[in-house]
């Protein structure tokens, strides 16, 4: 289902407050190409809301937990989340993407604020 203009606002504002946060609180860097790692002090958008929204602040070490929570938090579905993933992580549109406004929202991110390769901050890793 897709969401409306305020709607997408509304989710990017949160997905932008939860980076600021865990960036300037915790000392994160924002990475594409995977979730993140707490050891490495690094998050891609979604992990970043997840950390932020964690009584611990932390990310879970199980991606698909981490999928759960990101959903859940700003209250859209699994697709949408995976969506945006795609969009973040610069992958090109295919015709699988069924939520275009997710994947484009991951994309304009993507290119507004000029994450790091997760590899290139932790090295290789087990995602």
């Amino acid at each position: 289902m897709s969401k409306t203009d305020s709607e997408i606002k509304e989710i990017k504002d949160k997905i932008l407050t939860s980076i600021n946060n865990v960036k300037s609180s915790f000392g994160y860097k924002l990475v594409y190409g995977g979730w993140g790692d707490n050891a490495s002090r690094c998050a891609c958008p979604l992990g970043c809301v997840v950390i932020d929204n964690d009584i611990n602040h932390l990310l879970p070490t199980d991606r698909l937990v981490s999928l759960d929570k990101a959903s859940d938090y700003l209250n859209v579905s699994i697709i949408w989340v995976t969506e945006f993933i795609a969009g973040f992580d610069n992958q090109p549109l295919t015709t699988r993407d069924v939520d275009t406004d997710a994947y484009k929202l991951g994309l304009d991110l993507h290119n507004e604020l000029n994450p790091i390769f997760i590899d290139d901050v932790i090295g290789d890793i087990v995602d």
